[in-house]
């Protein structure tokens, strides 16, 4: 215990007049080291890593860890150990480190299979009747008696039977199941079909608790837990029908009207309450009990919208957060140079001093595709960041801007008088696109720093919004709060052996499938009803670079209502033309070349597909990109041979078409078409 007024430690005087506890050693191991990963802060390792140490160098009775240890002497205390409690974590957090370690971990491996081989040496014991059972070693005394806290075992030998030594693993997935029926029967001979404290093997009983005080149940998970692991590796029928016999008498004999409560008597036909809901049967019991039904759902346990990130794919985010990035100022105003790590920490620690609770930071759209998957012949163009917070009134969402605006005033260089500089001065400077939304539905704003080379920085704030994705290729998002805690409170550098945890989650919903169709470059979605008019756009781009929809059929009918809903988004040639000029703006910097392919691609689809337009709207649409595509060959200077062009000729007097910005057209109808030539 800690007093938090005094910061003075102690333990309780009851564990062996004040030892530390083994349990507690192995529970703060697992957490510490994954705090490490969490924040990159390595003091939390180094301090678990001293107890292992420790505990490696000290002599043990018969290879087996007592439970008790002075933290004054650093001896032994007395010497009790057990599976159960004040031991058990101890021994399930060393197979656990090895596999949150991606079984790289092996001093923690050998730890737990020398524990092992000493408990099945010394504790574990088959009775009269057969069942076997793990006993508790008292002062060199084996003690014939197990607790329902050990019965968490069974599943820790199945989990831990993979790299076990010596070709042991069938031998310890059996003895996983050997413990499980034993628990399973200490159930089963109770009145309440509920598992005692602890149960005696002696005298003639077995699996039953003697004592009163040990007849009681207060929503332990153990057995439950344990039948899971066994139906998880064998799949047999039995472990899932005892866990829904286990989950029915919980049902029926602890379920009070504010919750549920453990019983005193597991014997009694006429169970007294203790009163007490314990913060594991939510955490715990409920939980497990849960995963029988997931486990039997293939479409549930396959699916899954979250995936941590490879040291690969975290050291790629790295050097995109770390990036030198140019935010091109206009006029006299300088150039900034930001990274992406740098802005993002400061516009969220600005926001939250303004009273605006961050809830996480993400990094989205085509630069976590190129986190996730390198070199697919998809260059990452915008660097698209969200910050979901919380926009309930208009006053939000000008205090956003204003934050964003007033960040800008760190990066500008030495000797600039900031006191003169205005958000409004900035806005004009440094912003490319400003954008509110506020309705029923959608809540967000965007704020897009400009950069010549089409590489803005785009901080997106969104509260609400009711589709971030239009096609699986696009839909990740990589959450980026345990980098930017990395990067605030460590020195030394990322590293594969030490590095923050990420996690990335796709929008489309299932993120190992997602991550499948963009390795393999294929095209698919969900809910295309609800895709903009700009999705038509995004499609194509995808064809250029040579994805292919995962269906041909599905998405033939789907290019037929991306086109539809383009010609419903943007009626009017010129809106068309200004939405497509600004596609090619922002999307093929530095790709050229491609510009022609692309629109080669979004005439032949708009030619195919269009079928809600009147001919001469449509045939005006495909002037119009087949008009692009020619400006784009004169600017490469790419014409081909004229003899085989076809173009007619524009007497003078010009005139220009306020539609066609870049192209001049004869104020009167020419009739005749001619050769170039």
């Amino acid at each position: 215990m800690v007093n938090l007024k005094s910061g003075v430690g102690r333990n309780w005087g009851w564990a062996s007049a004040g030892s530390s506890i083994l349990a507690e050693f192995g529970t703060l191991h697992m957490e510490f080291v994954h705090l490490t990963y969490l924040t990159g802060n390595p003091a939390y390792y180094q301090k678990v890593m001293h107890i292992r140490k420790l505990l490696a160098k000290m002599d043990r009775p018969n290879g087996l860890y007592p439970n008790y240890l002075n933290p004054r002497t650093g001896r032994w205390g007395q010497h009790h150990t057990s599976v159960g409690g004040l031991g058990d974590s101890f021994y399930e957090y060393l197979l656990k480190a090895w596999l949150m370690s991606d079984k790289t971990d092996t001093e923690a491996r050998k730890t737990y299979d020398d524990a092992i081989e000493a408990i099945e040496r010394h504790l574990i014991r088959k009775s009269n009747g057969g069942l076997t059972f793990i006993g508790e070693w008292k002062n060199g005394h084996l003690e014939r008696k197990m607790g329902h806290l050990a019965c968490f075992a069974g599943g820790m030998f199945a989990l831990g039977a993979d790299g076990s030594p010596d070709d042991k693993a069938g031998h310890y997935l059996q003895l996983g199941a050997e413990i499980a029926h034993t628990c399973h029967e200490s159930y089963d001979r109770t009145v309440l079909k509920l598992g005692p404290e602890a149960f005696k093997f002696d005298s003639g009983l077995e699996a039953v608790a003697v004592r009163q005080n040990e007849k009681y149940y207060i929503l332990r998970p153990e057995v439950i837990e344990t039948y899971w692991y066994m139906w998880r590796f064998t799949h047999d029928p039995k472990y899932r029908q005892w866990g829904w016999e286990a989950a029915q008498a919980i049902d029926k004999y602890c379920r009070v009207s504010g919750g549920f409560s453990g019983v005193k008597d597991v014997y009694s036909s006429n169970p007294t309450y203790d009163d007490v809901q314990q913060s594991f049967f939510l955490a715990e019991t409920l939980n497990q009990s849960k995963l029988f039904e997931k486990m039997d759902n293939k479409e549930v346990s396959n699916s899954c919208p979250f995936s941590d990130l490879t040291w690969e794919q975290v050291s790629r985010l790295n050097e995109v957060l770390t990036e030198v990035v140019p935010i091109h100022g206009r006029g006299h105003f300088p150039t900034l140079e930001v990274q992406l790590n740098d802005i993002v920490a400061r516009v969220r620690s600005r926001l939250e001093l303004s009273g605006i609770k961050v809830k996480d930071v993400r990094l989205n759209g085509s630069t976590a595709s190129h986190v996730l998957v390198q070199d697919i012949g998809w260059s990452y163009k915008d660097l698209d960041v969200i910050f979901r917070v919380d926009l309930p009134h208009e006053a939000e969402f000008k205090l956003i801007k204003d934050v964003v605006l007033g960040t800008l005033l760190d990066f500008l260089p030495e000797g600039v008088n900031k006191e003169k500089i205005t958000p409004m001065t900035l806005k004009e400077a440094y912003v490319q696109k400003l954008v509110k939304v506020n309705t029923e539905q959608d809540r967000w704003s965007l704020i897009s720093l400009s950069n010549n080379n089409g590489r803005n920085v785009e901080l997106k704030f969104v509260d609400s919004i009711r589709r971030q994705f239009e096609f699986s290729v696009d839909s990740f998002q990589i959450v980026l709060d345990s980098m930017l805690s990395f990067y605030e409170v460590e020195q030394a550098p990322m590293s594969e052996a030490f590095h923050p945890t990420v996690s990335g989650e796709s929008m489309y919903g299932d993120f190992n499938t997602a991550l499948s169709h963009l390795r393999n470059k294929l095209i698919a979605t969900k809910r295309p009803e609800e895709i903009r008019g700009g999705g038509l756009l995004k499609y194509c781009n995808l064809l250029v670079r040579d994805f292919q929809p995962a269906s041909e059929e599905e998405f033939k009918g789907l290019e037929r209502y991306m086109c539809s809903r383009f010609f419903i988004d943007f009626p009017d040639i010129g809106e068309q033309q200004r939405k497509v000029e600004s596609y090619l703006q922002s999307h093929f910097v530095g790709e050229e070349k491609s510009k022609y392919d692309y629109l080669t691609i979004l005439r032949r689809v708009v030619n195919e597909s269009t079928v809600c337009l009147m001919g001469h709207e449509r045939r005006q649409t495909l002037h119009l990109i087949s008009l692009m595509a020619l400006q784009v060959l004169a600017e490469q200077n790419a014409i081909p041979d004229a003899s085989c062009v076809t173009c007619y000729y524009q007497p003078a007097p010009y005139v220009r078409d306020h539609n066609f910005s870049n192209y001049y057209v004869a104020n009167q109808n020419i009739p005749t078409w001619l050769p170039c030539n």
